[in-house]
């Protein structure tokens, strides 16, 4: 039983966006047609030039690539990255990386418990850590 059992490209500048109350992921375009919550992380990288999330992707019927679940899959997973690119800053409050290990022997490092963005600051955390982002073009791109 893999992980998945258990539970195209899009931009938005987040620089425009200036909310006085915190929003989720659900509000940013790029992500509106993802389900967090049970995509599972395989990568977090980061360095001058963004935060990107290698992650194996929970669809939502809404997305552009979504398709039936595949044998033995409870949602449509697709592998892609989640990535915001050229930030002002990108802030690490924990990163803890610690692999799971899931029945079928695949290793991942959780989920994205949180996407919160509150004007140009997005704070996100899970199981991999928790970081701030000031600004930046958030963008998915699917590995299909």
């Amino acid at each position: 039983m893999s992980r998945r059992t258990t539970f195209g490209r899009e931009k938005e500048d987040l620089g425009a966006d200036m909310t006085t109350e915190p929003t989720s992921y659900s509000n940013v375009p790029a992500l509106a047609q993802l389900y967090l919550e049970d995509s599972f992380i395989l990568d977090v990288l980061s360095d001058d030039q963004g935060l990107r999330f290698k992650v194996d992707l929970v669809l939502s019927p809404g997305h552009l690539s979504y398709h039936e679940p595949r044998q033995g899959e409870k949602y449509c997973y697709e592998q892609g990255w989640i990535s915001i690119a050229h930030p002002r800053s990108v802030h690490w409050i924990r990163r803890t990386m610690r692999p799971f290990r899931d029945a079928s022997d695949e290793i991942d490092f959780g989920s994205i418990d949180s996407w919160q963005v509150d004007g140009d600051i997005t704070h996100i955390e899970g199981n991999w850590g928790e970081v701030e982002v000031a600004g930046g073009i958030v963008s998915v791109s699917l590995e299909q």
